[in-house]
């Protein structure tokens, strides 16, 4: 399997660069492209500071607000896949955020994926959440999946078991991608819509892998789990003295989301 890494930036050059030189450390003949959504006035700062260590840089130019490049990132995966990974030499590209800490490679994250399958965190069924996730229960946002089902249902059979994840992360075929960006859907949220359309197309899943993150607001989610939590989607900081504790240990955890702040390489 030919695997590459998109690195998804768009803020905080100075944790970007440390977390490009994390990549470049335990992926050292790994293919490293950049995707840039951050404002336009900055991304030569960015491009200049990640030149020596990424192998190439994309920079989405559409204008649209943050919160829309938040909800709406699948097409800006999308624009990049059209504009530039589609001539890029990979078979498979692993996504790794500016704000995931990565302190083992992306080879040994997906030892068991396999060509063709995508790697999704938190991969489960829809109905485990629909009482709880405010992208599924009743209320406006409710609005936008029900118009992504009714979209999906005139093109294609609607999953039986639809399912969703949490985006921290992810590893997609180039086939998969590939068809994403023929077959746009503008209505929904990317944590539903990529796993759901993967379903619907007949795509596999990789499901034997660490990147497993705590559903925060899950009813039964204990204080302590939290706490201890090494990887979820919630705005608040992974603690410092969690990842500090888990890369001490040699069986600790190697992938933390999110943390903002720079952490030295060893000898730095």
């Amino acid at each position: 399997m030919q695997l590459a890494i998109l690195f998804w930036v768009y803020k905080d050059i100075d944790t970007c660069l440390n977390r490009a030189e994390w990549l470049r450390r335990e992926n050292p003949d790994t293919p490293i492209y950049c995707l840039y959504g951050g404002m336009m006035e900055d991304a030569e700062r960015f491009e200049s500071a990640l030149s020596g260590l990424t192998d190439d840089f994309y920079a989405f130019t559409e204008a649209w607000d943050p919160a829309r490049k938040w909800v709406h990132g699948d097409q800006m995966l999308s624009h990049w896949y059209r504009d530039r990974g589609a001539s890029l030499d990979w078979d498979t590209i692993f996504v790794a955020q500016w704000d995931m800490v990565l302190l083992t490679s992306v080879r040994t994250i997906c030892g068991a994926l396999k060509k063709g399958e995508l790697l999704l965190p938190g991969l489960r069924p829809i109905a485990e959440v629909e009482h709880f996730w405010n992208w599924i229960k009743p209320g406006p946002d409710r609005q936008a999946f029900d118009q992504f089902r009714n979209d999906v249902e005139a093109r294609h059979n609607f999953p039986e078991d639809p399912l969703c994840c949490e985006f921290i992360a992810a590893a997609f075929p180039r086939e998969f991608l590939a068809r994403y960006a023929d077959e746009p859907y503008e209505a929904g949220f990317l944590e539903y819509k990529i796993p759901i359309l993967a379903q619907s197309w007949g795509f596999g899943f990789c499901t034997d892998h660490q990147m497993n993150p705590k559903w925060m607001r899950e009813p039964g989610v204990s204080r302590w789990e939290r706490f201890g939590a090494t990887l979820h989607s919630e705005k608040f900081p992974v603690r410092s003295i969690v990842l500090a504790l888990n890369r001490a240990l040699p069986w600790g955890a190697r992938a933390f989301h999110p943390y903002t702040q720079p952490i030295p390489l060893p000898g730095g």
